[in-house]
């Protein structure tokens, strides 16, 4: 007796087995089919969609290479895009489908899959989606027009074609236009593919807006997007910059100011901030910002500096010519401290200190100094007195105690920092001396 086990069997062990047997007197076979059953394969080639209209199309694709050994039938489903969501075309026994009921407009992908009573294969995909529509539309609407040239006359506009001329070429252009507040009318038609026009017999002070209409063999598209507002004026203006209400600024440290400048000129000036002769891009400060535009240019600074004190210089050019205008920043801030040393001279219970006066008061008045004084008993500052010269005597030390002194410049900003003495000490009896 003999005996065959085949583990984890496939498609490919399908066939005959021959089993012989022999000995000294002979040898006998025998023979049996081995019919293994599967799933089948994916469809081959490409899933092509072919003879597309509004409402339908037809799907083709190879043969599955292997059927897993039994009847099998391939199952078709399509993709909808504006649902984003599958659902059952139908099913076939052939290597393609014809479908009729697809929606004019709509997006579509398909897929198909081989199926038998073991399984269903992989799917086989379109590579890209599809859109039922005829042969050849109307094309889709041309890009917003973009007016590039203009005085108070005529304007040139220029626009894209349509990304999908509806599979027939664009033959020419319709443009319509209007005055702000107005209906569209039709302005111009052009009987070739050209995306220029150029649009005469405005009025000087309208404000104009513009739209492109495709033509090709099945009609007009839609109207394009509308270009942006126009004014017809002049064309070549001196530029010119409106220093009414602009005056020079004087302001504390930390503080927000910004000018803003009205200009004009035609073609719309090209703009630049100089602090001195340097371009105010090349500070490289955070904290100053420039926004320009066509009628408007701005410099602000956020938090104001020492630093940001001194001239600022505007200048607007175009190919009619320029205009300049100097600006002035200045920075109030709290005052420098006195220069070291402080000179203190004691006379029994009195100490006369005697300091340099303060070489920048940061842009405001030095109103006082302000005097305290530390002992070497209680050990903390206490104020003892404030003068605008720049000596002060102090009176009523008490003996056998070390003294210190300490001294700040005040204006209307703040208070410096301090510059403090040497340790002087009070005895009954002291001598004058110099520290």
């Amino acid at each position: 007796r003999s005996k065959l086990q085949l583990d984890a069997i496939s498609r490919k062990f399908c066939g005959k087995l021959t089993c012989e047997a022999s000995n000294m007197n002979g040898k006998a076979n025998a023979t049996v089919s081995l019919h293994v059953i599967g799933k089948p394969s994916a469809p081959q080639d490409r899933l092509v969609v072919s003879n597309i209209t509004s409402s339908g199309c037809k799907l083709s694709w190879g043969a599955s290479k292997d059927n897993g050994g039994l009847p099998l039938e391939y199952v078709v489903d399509r993709y909808e895009v504006h649902s984003d969501s599958w659902m059952n075309q139908g099913s076939t026994r052939n290597t393609d489908l014809v479908c009729n009921d697809l929606e004019n407009g709509k997006e579509y992908g398909f897929k198909v899959t081989a199926v038998n009573e073991v399984g269903e294969s992989e799917s086989l995909h379109t590579v890209k989606n599809i859109v039922a529509k005829n042969q050849y539309t109307e094309s889709l609407p041309p890009s917003a027009p973009e007016v590039v040239d203009g005085n108070e006359r005529q304007m040139t506009i220029r626009w894209k074609p349509p990304i999908d001329d509806g599979g027939m070429p664009v033959t020419g252009y319709h443009i319509e236009a209007k005055s702000l507040g107005g209906e569209w009318q039709p302005w111009e038609i052009l009987d070739i593919p050209e995306t220029t026009a150029i649009l005469t017999k405005l009025q000087k002070g309208f404000e104009y807006q513009f739209r492109v209409i495709a033509v090709n063999k099945a009609g007009k598209s839609e109207p394009s997007h509308p270009s942006r507002p126009r004014l017809a004026k002049e064309n070549d203006l001196l530029p010119f910059i409106e220093m009414k209400g602009v005056r020079d600024i004087t302001a504390s440290v930390k503080e927000r100011i910004k000018f803003d400048v009205p200009i004009c000129g035609e073609p719309v000036p090209d703009i630049a901030w100089f602090k001195g002769e340097t371009p105010v891009e090349e500070l490289e400060d955070r904290n100053i910002s420039v926004t320009n535009t066509e009628t408007h240019t701005k410099i602000v600074f956020s938090s104001l500096k020492k630093a940001h004190e001194g001239t600022y210089n505007l200048t607007i050019s175009n190919r009619s010519g320029s205009d300049s205008a100097k600006f002035t920043v200045k920075v109030l801030d709290r005052p420098n401290a006195p220069e070291p040393p402080m000179k203190a001279t004691v006379e029994g219970s009195n100490c006369t200190l005697l300091w340099k006066k303060v070489k920048e008061d940061g842009g405001s008045p030095i109103e006082h100094y302000q005097l305290e004084k530390k002992d070497s008993d209680k050990g903390t500052w206490c104020a003892c007195g404030h003068t605008k010269d720049n000596t002060y005597t102090i009176k009523g030390l008490l003996p056998n105690r070390d003294y210190q002194f300490r001294i700040c410049a005040v204006n209307q900003i703040g208070d410096s920092d301090f510059v403090t003495s040497e340790t002087v000490a009070v005895s009954e009896g002291s001598e004058s001396r110099g520290l």
